[in-house]
């Protein structure tokens, strides 16, 4: 029998060399994993530079006409060509280095030739485009014309509003007789954005004629008189005589009294005859995009009742006064077309009506509307607007009034004449918006901020010289 001891040693031996074995079971584990992942890493990168070189490559895109024709010299021989589809173009080899391409129809295919020395062969895009022409003129080679399948791509820049209507005429039949889908990516080589300087003078001239004769004489108890329409105010009858009260036949015109205390007699004539004038201006400045319309109202808005149900009422505002109407279109760099409306009203209180009780004004208008095409800068003038009103108002005493020489005894005359004229000046530029951060400089007004001028400079200086100092925005 064996020694406990050497039992025991034997025994510790053998839980050592289990354990030995343990680890080293788990190294040789782990060390095989970690050849796996090494190796699918590898695998990832090599699969991911492929793809990352497939997406480097370019691919040259070569553009042909439908029934057009385009050479493509090639950088080194070929060995041979092949086409994606024969009926959107075709290939023809001319010789090692130069190839022939047809366009057959509108549409998209790859094209592949493969080079002498070369494992893969070369691949390009073959577009081919829809024929059309482009508008005659300057600077048609500006404007181009793409497809992609049943959709026209118009592109390029025209330089006037024509060549771009032509070119999209163009585009959208450019498929045959049904019209095309056009997508329009032109960009036109000038701004939309137009300014219309306005000037508007309305001038007023009113010519105001009266005349009024008073006439009465009282001898040997015969009384006799002539008045104007509303001066005799009272008569009374006494025992020397007949007496009256009058007043002047009219009171704010210039009167001569003329009469002898002897005969009993005393005669007032009264004659007035009255010019003036009055202009009117208006430089509104209007910024309006082309094809857009900018408007101008210089006047006011009056309350017009307007009946409801269960007898209720609103209240509507009628605008009134000096109104423009103004729409840009931008044809060219130089040119541009515009439409102007000018309308001038005026409230009208003899063709008023009563709505409720209420006075509502009628409006006398004045209203034109005109095109015309201008240069950057260029004005034009509308005139015309011409009104005359002619007012004559006879009062007489019938039969004696008719008498010649004589009836102008027994008569007053009142003739008012006003003629207005209204003129507008229209001035379109092109203009681009400052840039951001731009000095502004001086606003209006703001020189008068602390405006405290001194007595005697004020008193020596004339308006003009004064205003002179201080100028607008606009200037």
């Amino acid at each position: 029998m064996r020694n406990p001891v050497h039992r025991e040693r034997e025994m510790s031996r053998n839980q050592y060399r289990a354990a030995v074995v343990r680890r080293a079971g788990r190294s040789h584990g782990r060390q095989w994993l970690l050849w796996w992942s090494v190796l699918g890493l590898a695998c990832l990168l090599f699969v991911f530079g492929q793809r990352t070189a497939s997406a480097a490559e370019a691919i040259d895109v070569i553009t042909v006409s439908s029934g057009g024709q385009h050479l493509l010299k090639l950088p080194q021989p070929m060995l041979r060509v092949a086409v994606g589809s024969g009926e959107v173009a075709e290939a023809k080899v001319l010789n090692s280095r130069e190839l022939l391409l047809q366009g057959n129809r509108p549409g998209e295919t790859s094209l592949l030739i493969w080079f002498k020395g070369g494992a893969a062969a070369k691949n390009y895009r073959l577009q081919v485009n829809k024929a059309a022409g482009v508008p005659a003129g300057e600077g048609v080679s500006d404007i181009t014309l793409k497809s992609s399948g049943d959709l026209a791509i118009l592109g390029g820049a025209p330089r006037t509003m024509q060549q771009h209507d032509a070119a999209r005429q163009l585009a959208a039949h450019a498929g045959g007789d049904a019209k095309a889908a056009v997508l329009d990516t032109t960009a036109l080589p000038y701004g939309g954005e137009v300014q219309i300087d306005v000037r508007v003078v309305e001038f007023s001239r009113k010519i105001l004629k009266k005349a009024g004769l008073s006439l009465i004489s009282n001898k040997s108890g015969f009384t006799f008189g002539t008045f104007a329409p509303s001066s005799l105010t009272k008569t009374q009858l006494t025992s020397s005589g007949i007496t009256g009260e009058f007043t002047l036949p009219i009171s704010q015109a210039l009167n001569l009294v003329v009469g002898s205390a002897s005969e009993n007699i005393l005669g007032i004539l009264s004659v007035l005859e009255g010019n003036g004038f009055a202009r009117t201006l208006a430089q509104p400045t209007l910024v309006a995009q082309s094809g857009r319309t900018a408007n101008f109202l210089a006047g006011g808005e009056f309350p017009v009742p307007v009946p409801q149900a269960l007898g209720q009422t609103t209240i509507q505002y009628k605008p009134f006064g000096i109104r423009l109407d103004v729409s840009p279109t931008v044809l060219a760099g130089d040119r541009i077309a515009l439409t102007v409306e000018p309308e001038v009203s005026d409230l009208n209180f003899e063709n008023a009506i009563t709505i409720n009780g209420v006075a509502v004004p009628s409006l006398t208008t004045r209203r034109a509307g005109t095109s015309i095409e201008l240069g950057n800068g260029e004005s034009f003038v509308i005139g015309g607007l011409v009104s005359q009103s002619i007012t004559k108002n006879v009062n007489k005493i019938p039969g004696l009034g008719d008498i010649p020489v004589l009836g102008a005894f027994f008569k007053s005359i009142s003739l008012s004449r006003e003629d207005k004229e209204l003129l507008f000046i229209v001035t379109p530029r092109l203009v681009q918006p400052l840039a951001a951060g731009t000095d502004l400089g001086p606003l209006p007004g703001e020189e008068k901020a602390n405006f405290n001028p001194n007595l005697w400079r004020a008193l020596l200086l004339s308006d003009d010289e004064e205003n002179a100092r201080y100028t607008g925005f606009s200037k």
